[in-house]
């Protein structure tokens, strides 16, 4: 979805809130607004407010060297958007050796890691997880970093044909041995691949309606349905009432109605 207008940007929410020194507790309760504040609201998706992230111009900014106040910033959003009654969802990239990824994942409750059953994802997995570990390590100890990590990774395999998945996740897991993390990872999304046409269309409009789970709810297409099922038992691992809300507003049937595609449970 593009975006003619933004309240502002990951960068300069850092720039402004770090500026504020020794700001006291009218500053604390001003800042706490700016936070919630910091979210654009899309016209389209009511439900959905975003805070555009840092574009490579943005990596070398000074701001980015005060690693205290960034988490501070960090900390705030997440509090902000749960204290509005919402789930903050922060892409921070595959990089635990940079500010924002380190404030990011000490604040985080769960950690998607979404990936293809393909050699390449299944490796950049394997550095990545390694990754993490070692950087929080470096703050609360390698046993920490490890239980903290293990306890918030949900896995999920995307663009899935058959059961073919089923051997990347053995060669992952075996990887992960060999780097001596033993994480008991289990695959919590599995999502079939989706038509070409479909997964283009999606990923290159505009219109809401074109986004994969809205147009099941509105056209009911058959090929769609294992993709809308498979999504929504992924998200609720991390908010488990999005069935019941999905349900409600017409993206699953009803659990009093008669099994059918979304009968597992």
């Amino acid at each position: 979805m593009r975006m003619e207008r933004v309240n502002t940007t990951m960068i300069g929410l850092l720039r402004r809130e770090i500026a504020k020194a020794n700001k006291g507790v009218m500053g604390d309760v001003a800042s706490g607004a700016a936070y919630l504040n910091a979210f654009t609201p899309l016209e389209n998706l009511p439900t959905l407010r975003v805070l555009p992230g840092l574009i490579t111009d943005d990596l070398g900014d000074e701001v980015l060297q005060q690693e205290a106040k960034v988490a501070e910033v960090i900390q705030g959003l997440y509090e902000a958007g749960v204290a509005a009654g919402g789930v903050v969802i922060m892409d921070v990239g595959i990089n635990p050796a940079h500010v924002v990824h380190r404030a990011a994942l000490k604040a985080a409750e769960g950690i998607a890691i979404v990936i293809k059953p393909e050699i390449p994802d299944l490796a950049e997995t394997r550095r990545w997880i390694a990754r993490m570990i070692n950087s929080l390590a470096s703050v609360v100890g390698k046993s920490s970093a490890h239980e903290f990590i293990g306890s918030r990774v949900k896995l999920c395999y995307n663009q899935v044909v058959g059961d073919g998945f089923k051997a990347a996740h053995k060669m992952l897991q075996q990887a992960l041995s060999e780097d001596k993390i033993e994480l008991a990872l289990i695959p919590n999304g599995i999502m079939p691949i989706v038509d070409p046409r479909l997964a283009a269309q999606a990923v290159n409009s505009d219109r809401r309606e074109d986004i994969l789970i809205w147009r099941y709810k509105k056209e009911k297409l058959e090929e769609l349905g294992p993709f809308a099922d498979s999504l929504l038992g992924f998200a609720s691992h991390f908010v488990p009432a999005v069935r019941e809300g999905a349900s409600r507003i017409g993206l699953l049937p009803s659990p009093t109605k008669k099994r059918g595609w979304f009968g597992k449970g």
